[in-house]
């Protein structure tokens, strides 16, 4: 279960977002929108459904036993962290920006907003396999931006190429 705005359920790819009192939860089959009302938080909607047994949707009927914190690795990384520049081109799931990360030119690959959860978990899948390489003709994943959309990828800058040349 998602506990905070940008969380993401590994294993069913879902995406929380959080907007004023609004929470918004997509899965595959529905975005559902809760009003929270009282609660400051995804991670306070948690705990009451927890604690009053209350159905997360209607149409599942599933019920959190055990939330799940989201474990922060390396590769997370925060979207005011990172600066948009020159727009490099344009694919499937979103744009390709020049970007600067930490004083550094990086690439960074942004999904659309607009994509279901399966486009979603195919456009992050990659990040998946990234993370387990170090390899100078693989390029490098930088991390991930997922607190809000787009979602994005970020990646070493390759100076005088498109990313997927260095790696394709």
């Amino acid at each position: 279960m998602c506990t905070q705005s940008g969380d993401k359920c590994t294993q069913s790819g879902d995406m929380c977002t959080q907007s004023g009192d609004k929470c918004t939860q997509s899965c595959d089959k529905c975005t559902q929108s809760v009003s929270i009302g009282s609660f400051g938080s995804i991670k306070e909607l948690v705990n009451h459904h927890m604690s009053t047994q209350t159905p997360v949707t209607k149409a599942s009927n599933a019920m959190i036993r055990n939330p799940i914190s989201k474990v922060k690795d390396e590769h997370d990384l925060r979207h005011e962290d990172i600066l948009l520049d020159t727009k490099l081109g344009q694919g499937h799931f979103g744009d390709v920006h020049k970007a600067t990360f930490k004083n550094k030119p990086v690439a960074v690959k942004t999904c659309k907003a607009t994509v279901d959860a399966a486009t979603r978990r195919k456009f992050l899948s990659e990040t998946y396999i990234l993370k387990n390489y170090n390899h100078p003709n693989i390029v490098k994943l930088i991390g991930v931006a997922t607190d809000r959309h787009p979602i994005y990828i970020v990646m070493e800058f390759v100076q005088g190429q498109k990313p997927e040349k260095k790696w394709m």
